[in-house]
């Protein structure tokens, strides 16, 4: 996607979320079948649909891609129903049967999934999610503590409690970058205050890590969920420096993560 595709994001307003839509339709019509990055299209879609039956049309392409079991990227699909609030069927059985020693990326997405069924709720997941942490954190086992605190920042509200079983910002700032970067994001998104020195402290480490791609990621989810006035100028600016697909650098998953980063912010900050 070319300088010439997009259009500079620049105000906070509804002309904004017009042009990511009209970008995203362009890449839905170039790229509507390209497995996984179509489910980060049909999201933003979604996400930027004008009535309840647009974004439903997206959804349902999603949908339809986790209900095929031959669909390589039916994980992706249950990540993005889960971000999106769609529920799919889940027991609490299986739920109370998940072990840490077997954990894996899908059931952990539908995981979170289950947070918005009607029979388990965000109360219920959250406290399984951070047993799971604590525990894969104590073993020592870590390949999945990025994708269980990546859930968890969207399992608000968190208590002083909930908030306290993550790990430590001295902890966080031991480990690899890509996992440092996560844990930092969550920890951001979930914290139950704000104006805390801490917070602030953890805030500042993320922000100091736009320079590369794992940081970059996460700070944009941090943004999205947690951003406010002043950080916008911040967020257009990485979206203005991700967008131009003629760049050796450009990486789509990324676009599409500031692209909805904007959107969320938008809608956010107009409700307050």
């Amino acid at each position: 996607m070319g300088e010439s595709a997009c259009c500079r994001v620049s105000d906070l307003g509804n002309r904004d979320v017009d042009e990511v839509r009209t970008v995203f339709l362009q890449e839905e019509r170039e790229f509507g079948k390209q497995p996984r990055y179509r489910i980060g299209i049909w999201r933003v879609l979604a996400q930027a649909a004008k009535t309840p039956e647009e974004r439903k049309r997206w959804t349902d392409r999603i949908r339809a891609v986790y209900d095929d079991p031959a669909c390589t990227d039916r994980l992706h699909a249950i990540e993005t129903l889960a971000k999106l609030g769609i529920p799919v069927d889940v027991h609490r059985d299986w739920i109370a049967g998940i072990q840490a020693d077997r954990v894996d990326a899908f059931s952990v997405y539908k995981l979170w999934n289950a947070a918005y069924h009607i029979d388990i709720g965000p109360n219920m997941v959250r406290d399984t999610c951070l047993s799971l942490l604590r525990q894969l954190n104590e073993q020592g086992k870590l390949e999945f503590v990025p994708t269980l605190s990546y859930v968890l920042r969207y399992l608000k509200p968190f208590t002083q409690r909930d908030w306290a079983q993550l790990p430590k910002l001295d902890q966080i700032l031991e480990m690899p970058v890509a996992m440092r970067a996560n844990l930092l994001a969550t920890a951001w998104m979930t914290a139950p205050f704000t104006g805390d020195q801490q917070v602030s402290s953890i805030k500042n480490q993320l922000l100091s890590m736009d320079d590369g791609p794992a940081g970059l990621q996460q700070l944009l989810h941090g943004l999205a969920e947690r951003g406010e006035m002043d950080d916008r100028e911040t967020l257009y600016r990485l979206y203005n420096q991700v967008r131009d697909g003629n760049k050796a650098t450009y990486d789509a998953d990324i676009h599409a993560t500031a692209a909805y980063a904007v959107l969320k912010m938008i809608r956010r900050l107009e409700k307050d």
